[in-house]
């Protein structure tokens, strides 16, 4: 009952720019298409989920940053941590500060552990003002997210804000 209507919230909620599959395109069309996503993304403010293979967000992300014209703050969730950098941030410790706006990259944002989940939602809901100019947030993952809101074990408000923009690569060719 709980996946059902976690499903039915976020079907009801999404309101944002899903970016289709490349994965059954020929490869140029696929590096086409996903520069041109990346160029979308970079002109946005919006939040940015990326879910690719292991080794790909990083590409990704460097791209997005560079057209963007922002500094990079990799954020790597820690196993069991319950005060860790994004906590950190979150509640304003840190006095993180950048010659120029900056991205909050959160990687591997499906590790992320329940307090942690907390930290990145308030992130995400009050923005990134504590980051010095004001940061944006792309989260990178290599599983489906969904999956893991309707188990359970990834919160469904969380999901739902960082799937304002979806760039999904699949490089298997499907």
């Amino acid at each position: 009952m709980a996946a059902a209507a976690s499903a039915a919230y976020i079907a009801s909620m999404n309101s944002g720019i899903t970016m289709p599959s490349i994965d059954h395109q020929e490869p140029h069309a696929r590096g086409r298409h996903l520069q041109a996503e990346i160029d979308l993304a970079a002109r946005r403010t919006a939040p940015v989920l990326i879910t690719a293979p292991p080794g790909c967000a990083a590409t990704i992300v460097q791209a997005i940053a560079a057209r963007s014209h922002r500094d990079l703050i990799p954020v790597a969730p820690h196993a069991g941590a319950a005060d860790d950098v994004l906590t950190a941030i979150a509640e304003n410790r840190l006095g993180i500060r950048t010659a120029r706006a900056a991205i909050l990259w959160l990687k591997e944002v499906h590790r992320l552990n329940a307090a942690q989940q907390t930290a990145a939602m308030k992130l995400v809901e009050a923005g990134t003002g504590q980051v010095r100019p004001a940061a944006r947030i792309v989260a990178s993952t290599s599983v489906d997210l969904f999956e893991l809101v309707e188990r359970g074990s990834f919160d469904a408000r969380l999901f739902y804000r960082l799937n304002t923009i979806h760039l999904v690569v699949d490089l298997t060719g499907g």
